[in-house]
Order: C-alpha cells, then sequence, then structure tokens
C-alpha cells in the first residue's frame, strides 16, 4: 500500500521534464529536486537511484527513519565517485526535541517517544556526513535551523535551497 517512487522518479525525469523543456525555455543542467519529509526521503531515494537526473537535491526533514538502512546503502552504492550531484540536507531543532509550545498538549509522551525513535535530527547530521565524503568539498551542505519544529522549516529552507541553487557550483 505504500511505494511508487521509482515509478514517480521515471515519471518526472523521462516524461514531465522533456516534455516542459519541449514547451519552456528550461536548462535542464540547472534542475532542482526539493521535498520534505517522505518527500524528502523520496529525493534521496532519487538521489541514490538516478544522480545525474537533476543539478541539486534538497531533502528538508527527510524521514530517513523510514528505511534507514536501505536508504544510507543505496546512497552507498551509487553516491561514491559521483561529484556532479549538489545536496542540500536539512532540519528543524525542534525535530530532536519537544518544542516548548507542545509541551502541554496532550499526548505529550507519545509525542516524545515517536521523535526519540524518528532521531530525525540525529539521522540527518550522520547521513549529512556520509553525503559530504562520497561527494567532496562544496557539493554537500547541511542546515540545522534553530527554532523551526518539521513544519516551519519548509519556509526557511526553501529561501535558503534558492540560494544554494543560485550559487556557483565548486565544480564544474
Amino acid at each position: 500500500t505504500v511505494g511508487g517512487g521509482p515509478a514517480l522518479l521515471s515519471c518526472l525525469v523521462d516524461e514531465l521534464a522533456p516534455a516542459l523543456r519541449a514547451e519552456l525555455p528550461l536548462d535542464a543542467a540547472r534542475q532542482t529536486l526539493f521535498g520534505h519529509s517522505l518527500a524528502g526521503h523520496f529525493v534521496l531515494r532519487a538521489l541514490a537511484a538516478r544522480p545525474e537526473a537533476f543539478r541539486t537535491w534538497a531533502a528538508i526533514s527527510p524521514s530517513v527513519w523510514w528505511d534507514e538502512a536501505g536508504l544510507c546503502a543505496a546512497l552507498a552504492t551509487t553516491l561514491p565517485g559521483h561529484h556532479d550531484p549538489r545536496v542540500f540536507l536539512a532540519v528543524g531543532e525542534w525535530e530532536g526535541e519537544i518544542p516548548p509550545w507542545q509541551k502541554q498538549q496532550p499526548g505529550y509522551e507519545d509525542l516524545v517517544a515517536r521523535r526519540a525513535r524518528r532521531d530525525m535530527v540525529g539521522s540527518a547530521q550522520g547521513l549529512a556526513a556520509d553525503l559530504g565524503s562520497w561527494l567532496g568539498d562544496g557539493q554537500m551542505v547541511f542546515r540545522l535551523f534553530p527554532e523551526e519544529d518539521h513544519a516551519s522549516v519548509v519556509m526557511v529552507a526553501a529561501q535558503r535551497v534558492l540560494r544554494f541553487c543560485s550559487a556557483a557550483p565548486a565544480r564544474t
């Protein structure tokens, strides 16, 4: 009942992108795939499957916990030696603990337990370190945004991703 990522990636890369380029003056070398939460996980899976499909990959609060071992293995198999992909990975500070405004809410204990199991911040930091070693200097940026949670981090990260995309790549 879950899945479909490979079919979605194929649709985006093999069907939609060429159709859009046929109609609009788009530069294939400047395309970015952006996703948040489970879509951030999709971005990382797509990076592992087809690292040449996009120039920049933005995974915001990626749900690495969904299949951390499988995701890391797929990336470790594909990325070492690939120096073209540029990756922006980010999480919010409050994804690792409970924000002050939620501490009095019903279900607090369940939220604490879920956050501990998922370890959004720790998993993202560990993955960022691996990505940086595989991709090389300047190709990987990790940001931990202070005072942001899983929902609010999207707006802050979107602005920073645009800066990252528009900056000259470290390599050509």
